[in-house]
């Protein structure tokens, strides 16, 4: 402090005049506001502090020497663990993001029922395709004398093969509806898959960018608990020399009490976090030293209110409506008649004492259902109700997803902005805690002052943490609307930007 002290004296005759006042003033309220001009022509810069550390330079303050302080200006200056090493290159995040969600069971559960969709619909073509049944019997007949028929007792062994063949000639397109239904019920679920990867995705980013936050967050309480210890330590210094009063003891203890529970809190969230890890990027890494993810840039993206197009859960409800009013028309024109070509050939007394013979048949078949309990008007009132719930899904996905794309746009917006207010208030927390230590050394500042700049220095950092994490997050959550990271998850896909 005493070199800040020269050092101001030396740069200009007016930040001597201020530290004269904050030096000579004998009331507290007057000690407090020469402390806040002080901190104010750090701020400000001018003839000031700034001269010697100008706004965006690198701010080493000549006052911050104890750790909590160096490691809060480390943080504005990018130097933190976690901040400082370089980032990996596009093909090595895409090479991650891809490992994570490949392995993922969601990812691989909506492939298999995309796989489904697929084999369902082959099934219900195959409706429309001849149908060939090969049918052979053998064994002993017993049959009893019949009076009606005037036929006598029976009794023979016999052996039989038959081939059947039917062909469906029309049914007013009702397989065709069917198959076009399932096509488009496997173009929804194939969108659901690639949604489903961009969330797993995104959620593979969250994991990485919280646990290098709460890890920076830990190490910051805990130099938070160490200089909250440290101050009981000297208080009772004090105590002790006749110096201080119990008083200020108890209530130094308290705040370290709250630091310990506070600590205790980031503990409990790094186990979440470190959870989170393992269960989208496996082995958990004994240092996550670089960036957590690269910032991707906003491009501009086509579409109705700055949603694309392309957006796999807009691209699977529009689907799944289509595969709706398509069912609808299908069980309609099911309900009419079939028309189908049936033949069949039997050989016949193949085995026992028959003579073997051959039967053929040829025949166009109609069936019509002229009644059946109201079941048809149930299955067309059914698919009508389901066809209007699947275009209220897409009216209601598609302001969900404008609503949810519109808040990422005024977080990217609001993000650098926020963190650049968090860096100033971390340089002005580190002056303030600073100056208000020198004071109280002095014995013409509080102890409520030292202790409430000391929690405000702690604050500071952990919201730069935040600030710094949040607004990785709010560029990948941007990047989540546009169409190039749907390409990126998928294989064979496009580089990341």
């Amino acid at each position: 402090m005493v070199a800040v002290i020269s050092s101001l004296g030396a740069c200009s005759a007016q930040r001597g005049t201020v530290w004269s006042r904050v030096r000579t003033t004998s009331t507290g309220t007057s000690r407090l506001a020469g402390l806040l001009l002080v901190v104010a022509a750090a701020a400000l810069g001018g003839d000031g502090w700034a001269q010697s550390a100008p706004a965006g330079s690198g701010l080493a303050w000549p006052l911050a020497t104890d750790p909590q302080s160096v490691q809060v200006l480390r943080l504005v200056e990018g130097q933190a663990d976690g901040a400082a090493s370089p980032a990996l290159s596009p093909e090595q995040w895409r090479a991650i993001l891809l490992s994570a969600v490949d392995r993922h069971p969601e990812a691989r559960g909506a492939e298999h029922a995309t796989a489904a969709a697929g084999a369902a619909t082959r099934e219900t073509q195959a409706a429309a395709l001849p149908q060939l049944e090969l049918r052979a019997d053998a064994g002993h007949r017993r049959n009893d004398p019949s009076t009606l028929l005037d036929t006598p007792f029976r009794r023979f062994d016999s052996a039989g093969l038959a081939l059947s063949l039917r062909q469906l000639v029309h049914d007013f397109g009702a397989v065709n509806a069917a198959t076009d239904s399932g096509r488009a019920r496997e173009a929804a679920l194939a969108a659901r898959a690639d949604q489903r990867r961009l969330d797993l995705g995104l959620r593979v980013v969250a994991a990485w960018v919280d646990l290098v936050r709460v890890r920076q967050q830990r190490a910051l309480m805990a130099l938070n608990v160490a200089a909250r210890q440290a101050s009981v330590d000297d208080l009772d210094q004090r105590y002790r020399l006749g110096a201080g009063l119990a008083s200020d003891i108890w209530r130094a203890q308290a705040r370290l009490a709250d630091a310990k529970a506070a600590q205790a809190r980031a503990q409990a969230r790094l186990a979440g976090a470190e959870a989170a890890w393992r269960e989208l990027l496996g082995d958990l890494p004994a240092q996550v030293t670089c960036p957590p993810m690269p910032a991707p840039r906003a491009t501009a993206v086509p579409g109705a209110p700055g949603i694309a197009p392309d957006f796999p859960a807009l691209r699977s409800a529009e689907a799944a409506l289509r595969a709706a009013e398509l069912e609808q028309l299908a069980v309609e024109r099911r309900t009419r008649p079939q028309v189908a070509l049936e033949a069949s050939a039997l050989r016949r007394d193949l085995a026992g004492s028959g003579t073997p013979g051959t039967d053929l048949s040829l025949a166009l078949a109609l069936r019509y259902t002229f009644y059946s309990g109201g079941a048809d008007n149930a299955r067309v009132a059914q698919s009508t109700a389901r066809s209007r719930e699947a275009a209220e899904q897409v009216r209601g996905i598609a302001l969900q997803v404008e609503r949810a794309h519109a808040e990422a746009l005024g977080d990217d917006a609001a993000a650098q902005q926020v963190l650049d207010s968090r860096r100033q208030e971390a340089r002005l927390a580190v002056a303030s805690l600073a100056a208000l230590r020198e004071l109280f050394a002095s014995r013409r500042g509080s102890l409520l002052d030292l202790l409430t700049a000391q929690e405000s220095l702690h604050a500071a950092a952990m919201a730069l943490v935040d600030a710094q994490a949040d607004q990785v997050l709010a560029r990948w959550r941007l990047a989540y609307f546009q169409p190039w990271l749907v390409q990126a998850l998928r294989r064979p896909a496009a580089t990341l930007p």
